[in-house]
């Protein structure tokens, strides 16, 4: 009986770890992908997410660990010495880049989008103690409004006066 719960233990163990690996590096793809688009196509407004660029520092720490598991739980012998050392910097790089990453896709992000006469929105900001996930920019400050519409209820109140004033000046 012991040996077979150490047997579904590996078993459910490395593909955890496998479907981890997978599932980030694909959600890394999409999200660059995502955002490629946006910036070919460059609508009323551009997000930009951190999560996506995050992910494939997660992806990489999966895959040592995966590599990790396949030699200690698949093929029950010790990791190999040279293994090993591939497992450590697969930890190293995707902890960097699970900090880095993001930073510096934000950076690039601004540089060429204020090219483009874009602005950041300011206040489609998230609100209290959770740490900014999505930046907004956009081309104008009525679309700017319109964002904050829909991300930010603490600037709900002055985005709808301000839409209600221009509205009565058009008129």
């Amino acid at each position: 009986m012991l040996e077979k719960r150490t047997l579904k233990f590996r078993v459910i163990y490395t593909s955890v770890l496998f479907v981890i690996f997978v599932a980030s590096f694909v959600y890394f793809c999409v999200g660059v992908q995502e955002l490629l688009m946006q910036l070919k196509f460059l609508g009323a407004f551009v997000e930009y997410d951190k999560v996506p660029f995050a992910t494939l520092g997660v992806s990489l720490g999966a895959l040592g660990f995966l590599l990790e598991a396949y030699f200690n739980q698949v093929k029950l012998i010790g990791t190999p010495k040279n293994i090993h050392s591939i497992v450590f910097y697969l930890w190293m790089a995707g902890a960097f880049l699970a900090i880095a990453l993001p930073i510096f896709a934000k950076y690039g992000v601004q540089y060429y989008i204020y090219g483009k006469g874009y602005s950041y929105c300011r206040e489609a900001e998230y609100e209290g103690n959770v740490r900014q996930v999505s930046l907004f920019y956009t081309r104008d400050r009525e679309s700017c409004i319109r964002v904050a519409l829909k991300e930010s209820p603490r600037f709900r109140r002055d985005a709808i006066e301000y839409l209600e004033e221009k509205k009565k000046k058009e008129l």
